[in-house]
């Protein structure tokens, strides 16, 4: 198992045999290939609605740092899961939020979980 930090510089930890624990650091640029940024970027403190509103704009595709923070933690995740270089991780989740996918997922998972997609909908109101 591969647990991911904070992205800049990006460390991870993988747990090859028990009870030892491998620490190493990945690089954004040539790791995932996205371009370093300032931790500040990612680094803040926001309300609910602030939060909503930013999980939204990297759920549209919206370009910055929060995205490329998305897109490394994705490529985490399917390198955990099913060991896609991440690169090609990086690919997947870029696709997956260009052509609305994971949004469309989201919503599914509030319809089915809550049965409430009423913040979703004033959002898309907004846009």
């Amino acid at each position: 198992m591969t647990t991911y930090f904070s992205p800049w510089p990006l460390g991870a930890a993988r747990r090859s045999s028990f009870p030892e624990i491998t620490t190493y650091y990945l690089s954004p640029k040539e790791d995932f290939g996205i371009p370093p940024t300032k931790r500040s970027a990612v680094e803040r403190v926001a309300d609910a609605k602030q939060n909503a509103e930013d999980i939204f704009a990297i759920l549209h595709n919206a370009p910055g740092a929060l995205s490329d923070l998305t897109l490394i933690n994705a490529a985490g995740a399917l390198k955990a899961s099913i060991n896609l270089p991440y690169k090609d991780g990086v690919e997947l989740a870029r696709e997956s939020l260009a052509s609305g996918k994971a949004y469309q997922k989201l919503k599914e998972f509030l319809k089915v979980s809550s049965n409430n997609t009423e913040v979703l909908e004033q959002m898309e109101e907004s846009l």
